[in-house]
């Protein structure tokens, strides 16, 4: 375990989770609420899917013109 212990809220992006992931360099974080009451833990196993499905090429925007 990690001290001080790191933890994300239940509204915590993909993004935010991913950067204090790697910035610990740990695998999971509790999730807190309130006054730091846990209430899950998540890991780098749940956010596989939503990396699995993300689209390597950016999206290219055209202006319209000519």
């Amino acid at each position: 375990m990690t001290s001080p212990v790191v933890a994300v809220g239940p509204d915590a992006t993909y993004q935010e989770i991913v950067t204090a992931l790697r910035a610990r360099h740990v695998t999971a974080l509790p999730v807190v609420e309130g006054e730091g009451r846990v209430v899950g833990v998540v890991s780098e196993a749940d956010l596989l899917p939503k990396e699995e499905l993300r689209d390597p090429t950016p999206p290219r925007w055209t202006s319209g013109c000519g």
